[in-house]
């Protein structure tokens, strides 16, 4: 199979090189996390509405994206000088999916069904310019934060990498859960202590070799990130408390995060940016 061929864009007087697969995974990984978030919030804010004529959540949706739209542009000098995979990413993808327009569409049709034609179509047109001025004031409220802030959008670009690191971290982290079952550890946190300081030991080993921006994320802030867990930390404290089991595992937490530091540590000294180490990690993340 033949490998993509990079194309070149012009925007705001730049010009940047990327290849269809990849763009359309940013694309993607957006509009997947914009499009669970929508039906989330949607769902949570129609809950026992579902015989209304039009959605609140819909509403709400449509001005929160507008908002953050305007937070976007707002916080960003030039917007248009964004990078393409990083406005692929939040503008096409993430508030692509957040936002609906069929939806709202479809409400204003539901709204001029509600009575007779006259007062359908008013209801309709009611709804229809509501939403867009509000939609509007949100957009504005979201520029002036935004320009208030004066923040800087980083590239998004190597995302998908690191999604994907992320998801194989996870997977792997599982089948150490497996492998180990709850009642071969003594009910004890014992593969999360092995996940975390192994996880440790290779971020301070790797953080000083890789350079390539890519490669850290997929590797760094993916594989590794999914591979550990402090939610996973905190959730063992909880839950051994509430079992009045919580001295072993608490003995188990509080080994594993003396391990994982020191792991990291001598890791780092050895191979990364630790002072008095022979190599510059130039940051983790």
């Amino acid at each position: 199979m033949s490998r993509p061929q990079p194309h070149t864009f012009r925007q705001g007087g730049h010009t940047y090189t990327g290849t269809w697969p990849g763009e359309l995974l940013l694309a993607g990984v957006g509009a997947l996390v914009g499009t669970a978030a929508r039906y989330a919030l949607g769902t949570w804010m129609d809950g026992g509405l579902s015989d209304a004529s039009w959605s609140r959540g819909t509403l709400a949706i449509n001005m929160l994206g507008s908002a953050v739209l305007g937070l976007l542009v707002g916080a960003t000098e030039a917007w248009a000088h964004v990078d393409r995979p990083t406005r692929l990413l939040l503008d096409t993808g993430l508030l692509g999916g957040f936002t609906t327009f069929s939806r709202w569409a479809a409400d204003a049709a539901g709204l001029m069904a509600t009575g007779p034609t006259l007062v359908g179509v008013v209801r309709a047109a009611v709804f229809l310019a509501g939403t867009v001025v509000a939609a509007a004031l949100a957009l504005a409220l979201g520029l002036a934060v935004g320009g208030a802030l004066g923040m800087r959008i980083p590239t998004m670009a190597p995302l998908p990498l690191a999604a994907l690191g992320g998801a194989l971290g996870a997977i792997l982290r599982h089948l150490i859960d497996l492998a180990w079952p709850y009642e071969r550890r003594g009910g004890l946190p014992w593969d999360l202590f092995g996940a975390n300081v192994a996880g440790c030991a290779a971020m301070g080993y790797l953080a000083g070799r890789i350079r390539d921006l890519r490669l850290r994320a997929f590797l760094l802030q993916g594989v590794i990130g999914g591979l550990t867990s402090f939610a996973g930390v905190v959730w063992t404290i909880w839950e051994s408390a509430e079992r009045s089991a919580w001295i072993g595992a608490g003995a188990v937490v509080v080994l594993g995060l003396v391990a994982g530091v020191v792991a990291a540590a001598v890791a780092l000294r050895r191979f990364g940016a630790y002072p008095g180490g022979s190599g510059n990690a130039g940051g983790l993340v």
